[in-house]
């Protein structure tokens, strides 16, 4: 038996009155249609049309269960493999990166404190000298 047009998603009962005019009696009809002529009907655009034409071809084409699941688990697993790979080697770079700039500030940080020792000895002897 044909689908309905009021089973398509975004059809309603004005929508499905101006497709009966125009012709379209199910889905199937739907479906097998152009763009641009239903893009042509009031109340359609071609975006619309597009997304109508998908849900029709949807609702009377529908994915087995058995098949979604072997086409969709796969990918979920190598993706979300993908990401576990990813998620564990970046905190690791991340970190080493971080220890290598830690320690060069450190040593930065002594230099400067040294430099700054020898600026005061400086300053203290020639307070002395002055006096």
């Amino acid at each position: 038996m044909a689908q309905s047009i009021l089973d398509v998603k975004g059809i309603g009962k004005v929508t499905s009155a101006i497709l009966a005019k125009s012709g379209f009696k199910t889905a199937n009809d739907l479906a097998n249609t152009s763009v641009e002529k239903l893009a042509a009907l009031p109340g359609f655009s071609e975006t619309r049309a597009m997304q109508v034409i998908k849900n029709a071809n949807d609702l009377i084409t529908p994915v087995s269960k058995e098949k979604a699941l072997t086409t969709l688990v796969p990918k979920a697993k190598e993706k979300a493999a993908s990401l576990l790979i990813t998620k564990v080697k970046k905190p690791a770079k991340d970190k080493k990166k971080k220890d290598k700039k830690d320690k060069s500030k450190s040593k930065e940080k002594d230099k400067n404190k040294g430099l700054s020792k020898k600026k005061d000895k400086k300053t203290k002897s020639n307070k002395k000298a002055k006096k």
